[in-house]
């Protein structure tokens, strides 16, 4: 009777393990195959569930040859950031509780395009958006330029709470810290890598249709047209104007223009600071002396350090062209101050002063640029150069070595140096929401427009030639 019982038990236990492992299978056969997947948006905004479910359903359909990475699509939080006609979306991947890239799905008339991105602020954004318990919306910010190839773009922020010791303390109370974290949308066109892209832009091959032209969208979805490409010169003008009203102020001349060109055949650099005072007017600080190759303009001593909208410097005995480390310090103060603008410097050609400076034309752009490419991974404190093998030392120095060789497509009338080139080219490529100008012989900056043209000879050899011209 005792070992009937046994016995009994016994299959009872193995039944019951065969059921638990039949759930346990199901459920992992239902995660890792989305044709069975019921969308219910767990986005914090509003979506265009009619585009996402589109999308989706169009990728349940072609997953074989859409799937490029490792991951399940979580479909619950994909978002069209605010894009109400059936344009756009992305959909984080996620492996082992981890998003490891993000699907992005622009439409471009009647087809829909599949590709992979695994960004470091997407995968941040996605990571933080589905795994973490407390989320607030903020308000999304709209940019009023272009990125690249004339794409407009918003910045879309959230923030979630953080506990600052061990255990889930909720907002009300706890003891904790509120963390953003921010995604920019562009408006894509029909990118030339239609599978996997990594955190450089490289393209690492697969995606699209087999023809590589896309997939058809339900309805044919109307018309999507690219958005007109903007004049570079046009969407420098405000930033450019208030640069050129800030050199041309009385105080300006005096405080800043008159002492820096007095300080660039020094052995150091000197620098200025310049804000808001209490009454409105402009403040400029005393001239700091720096090194030989670098100075920090004194921001604190500034009545009021966050009202710093500009900082000017000497180079000594130098051109006056920027440098990588002038770029990443200007984004990296815009950052740390909100009304950072405009970075000014001052140096000799020839024995001839010279002013250049570089202007932001678009915060949210600057910042995303920061982002993707931070002074940690481009920029050689030992040089003083763009770090060797970083993607922006590689367009930089092919620039620069082009114009040095070839300066004959400079249509503008002016002199520049090929750094001052090669750092306007490089920071138009890259969409960074950045423009560099240098001052004419009326005192007046200029916007730098430098691109290369590729030259078909009657040979049949192609040759690419640096274009440079000035905005009026």
């Amino acid at each position: 009777m005792m070992k009937r019982k046994i016995i009994l038990r016994l299959l009872l236990l193995l039944a019951f393990s065969v059921t638990l492992y039949s759930c346990v299978h199901d459920e992992i056969n239902s995660s890792a195959n989305p044709s069975n997947y019921e969308y219910t948006s767990k986005s914090l905004w509003k979506e265009n569930e009619v585009y996402i479910r589109n999308v989706m359903k169009i990728y349940l359909e072609h997953e074989t040859e859409i799937k490029k990475l490792s991951g399940i699509p979580y479909w619950d939080y994909a978002t069209t950031l605010e894009s109400y006609d059936e344009s756009f979306l992305m959909v984080p991947i996620v492996e082992n509780n981890k998003v490891t890239s993000v699907l992005q799905v622009p439409r471009h008339g009647t087809k829909v395009y599949y590709y992979y991105t695994n960004y470091k602020s997407h995968l941040d954004f996605f990571q933080n958006l589905i795994f973490s318990e407390y989320k607030k919306v903020l308000p999304t910010e709209k940019s009023s330029a272009a990125k690249g190839k004339g794409m407009k773009c918003t910045r879309t922020f959230y923030s979630v709470w953080m506990p600052n010791n061990e255990g889930n303390y909720n907002p009300g109370g706890g003891d904790g810290h509120w963390n953003t974290y921010s995604i920019v949308k562009c408006r894509q066109m029909i990118d030339e890598c239609m599978g996997a892209v990594n955190e450089y832009g490289e393209c690492q091959g697969g995606g699209g249709s087999s023809s590589g032209g896309g997939y058809g969208y339900p309805g044919g979805g109307g018309n999507n047209p690219e958005p007109p490409k903007l004049d570079p010169c046009q969407k420098a003008k405000i930033p450019m104007t208030q640069a050129n009203a800030t050199l041309k102020n009385s105080a300006s001349q005096q405080k800043m223009d008159a002492v820096l060109k007095s300080k660039i055949q020094n052995a150091n650099e000197f620098g200025v600071a310049l804000g808001t005072a209490a009454n409105g007017q402009i403040e400029i600080t005393p001239p700091k002396e720096g090194t030989s190759s670098s100075v920090s303009p004194p921001i604190d001593q500034l009545s009021n350090p966050n009202s710093v909208f500009a900082t000017a410097h000497s180079n000594a005995g130098a051109f006056g062209a920027p440098s990588g480390g002038d770029m990443f310090s200007l984004l990296e103060r815009m950052i740390m101050y909100p009304n950072m603008r405009y970075s000014y410097v001052y140096g000799i050609a020839n024995g001839v002063s010279e002013i250049y400076a570089l202007v932001i034309n678009d915060p949210a752009l600057a910042a995303d640029f920061l982002n993707q490419y931070p002074r940690s991974q481009n920029y050689d404190t030992v040089t003083h150069d763009f770090k060797e093998g970083s993607n922006l030392y590689e367009d930089f120095t092919a620039m620069r070595y082009m114009y040095g060789f070839d300066s004959s497509g400079n249509t503008s009338g002016e002199s520049y140096d090929k750094d001052a080139i090669a750092i306007a080219h490089m920071l138009e490529k890259f969409g960074s929401g950045i423009s560099i100008a240098k001052a004419d012989a009326n005192g007046n900056l200029k916007t730098i427009n430098a691109s290369i043209q590729t030259i078909t000879k009657p040979n049949g050899t192609i040759e690419e030639k640096p274009t440079v011209s000035k905005c009026p």
